[in-house]
């Protein structure tokens, strides 16, 4: 039960603050612009579950990620392109007192870039088809004799498609669908045991809603399935089939910076930890 609680905590730690999308990530400019931000979100837990089933209720489960992410847009001939570079650093806890367990790291993540693009729009429906291609490149902090680690010591690739409805203003409705394909990690154990992920597939929607001018409200469900782990060929039986809730509120700080804050609730999970989550994003554009 041990090997499979910490290949489940491997995953769940390295770069969550940017694994997912938040509501209007997919929103197009009008005109070229760039932004920088900060991502900061704790999760934290007690019940794992197996097959949909609580099997215990005694863990301590804590995560603290954050990234740091530059985003800029510009326009190459007459197609307007998104770029993206986030560096996530992390830190993780597992502990349960029953069995002696107490695990800990924390470290600089694996950067993630993107880029990304809109093949349609049509502002008069208000319909808009973006896509886009994440890598995450295997530089961050990783040692094959510590159980938890920032870093993944893989490479892993999301190609992410999303369709943006605007059916009146300051009402939106978004669905995307991403893919993340994973490459192997051959260093996993001292043993040099070959750590393997299948696909894992999200879907995502998002429904938000422009209350004020300065205060725009959000509603979001995130579905994760497949990625089934193996080591050294042996499958561990911990695909994902869990479903997520979130609620955000964006609006302005001073003049030049905007606050999301936002509440996740994990409240279906399968193969992992039961989680809760709350973070913050500051953006700063120029």
């Amino acid at each position: 039960m041990l090997k499979i609680v910490i290949v489940i905590l491997f995953f769940l730690f390295s770069g969550a603050g940017l694994a997912d999308n938040d509501a209007g990530d997919y929103a197009q400019p009008s005109h070229e612009v760039s932004a920088i931000s900060f991502f900061y979100e704790y999760s934290w837990g007690r019940d794992l579950h197996v097959k949909g089933q609580r099997v215990a209720s005694d863990y301590d489960v804590n995560y603290h990620d954050s990234a740091l992410k530059f985003v800029t847009y510009r326009r190459l001939g007459e197609q307007l392109y998104a770029f993206v570079v986030g560096l996530p650093f992390a830190a993780a806890s597992l502990r349960k007192s029953s069995d002696d367990l107490d695990l800990a790291g924390s470290g600089i993540g694996d950067p993630v870039v993107l880029a990304g693009f809109w093949p349609y729009t049509n502002k008069e429906i208000g319909l808009q088809w973006g896509v886009s291609g994440w890598v995450t490149l295997p530089l961050g902090a990783y040692d094959q004799n510590k159980p938890i680690n920032a870093g993944q010591n893989r490479w892993v690739f999301k190609p992410e498609t999303n369709l943006t409805f605007t059916p009146v203003p300051g009402i939106s409705m978004e669905a995307t669908v991403a893919l993340q394909l994973f490459t192997d990690n051959t260093a996993f154990t001292p043993a040099d045991l070959t750590l393997s992920r299948a696909p894992l597939l999200t879907v995502e929607g998002h429904v938000s809603k422009q209350v004020t001018d300065d205060l725009n409200l959000s509603l979001d469900y995130f579905f994760h399935g497949g990625g089934e782990t193996s080591i050294a060929g042996i499958a561990q039986n911990n695909p994902k089939k869990d479903h997520a809730l979130q609620t955000t509120a964006t609006f302005p700080v001073g003049k030049d910076f905007s606050m999301r804050l936002l509440y996740r609730n994990d409240f279906h999970v399968e193969n992992s930890f039961q989680t809760q989550m709350v973070g913050f994003r500051i953006i700063r554009p120029f």
